[in-house]
């Protein structure tokens, strides 16, 4: 999913990754109009996340495999996320941090609602469905928690089933203390040094 477990909205049976398949990749690109694949520009950032532009040069590989040869630009996250923003890579990484405290409307409302005033504010590649910025409306204004979270999951539900955005993984955080310090971990990658207790 386009959010991570511990942000409400999500539902682990849209966890799932879809099935390895070279053959039916092949398939597909033939059936399209390209039996031997194409070529285009995979754009990525390599100081926006961990291990980022190594996650890119691993997709390349992959991707190569069923005719899909991306050629991979590297680029600082300025410049990176300018051009996303503009329409100007075939093909980018993005990484999103929904704090849990905002739950999945952050998504829906910035990457899966079309282009509309303050919605769809990262959405370059202009994805619209009429179900999803429906629901992403109501979600808005629903101060039912179980209702907001069931509409929640539709609305993605929609979106993954026209593969809206590819997730490829909910990186963890990592952190590293001395044996005798404390730290709480939250889910929001925030360090509350308050918690923190040194034995």
């Amino acid at each position: 999913m386009l959010i991570a477990p511990e942000v409400p909205g999500f539902d682990e049976k849209l966890n799932q990754r879809f099935p390895y398949d070279t053959a039916a990749a092949k398939a597909l690109l033939t059936e399209a109009g390209y039996p031997d694949g194409f070529q285009f520009n995979m754009n990525c950032p390599n100081d926006a996340y961990v291990n980022d532009e190594e996650v890119c040069q691993a997709m390349t590989a992959m991707l190569a495999q069923v005719g899909l040869n991306a050629k991979l630009v590297t680029e600082g996250r300025t410049l990176h996320f300018k051009k996303a923003q503009e329409g100007l890579a075939d093909m980018f990484m993005l990484g999103w941090a929904t704090l849990p405290m905002l739950d999945g409307f952050s998504v829906l409302s910035a990457m899966l609602h079309s282009p509309e005033d303050k919605l769809g504010t990262w959405n370059p590649g202009r994805y619209k469905n009429a179900k999803v910025d429906e629901l992403t409306k109501k979600i808005d204004i629903e101060l039912d928690e179980a209702k907001r979270r069931q509409m929640m999951v539709e609305a993605f539900g929609v979106a993954e089933q026209e593969v809206a955005w590819l997730p490829l993984h909910q990186q963890p955080l990592s952190w590293a203390v001395h044996d005798n310090v404390e730290v709480v971990q939250t889910p929001d990658d925030l360090v509350r040094l308050w918690y923190a207790h040194i034995k």
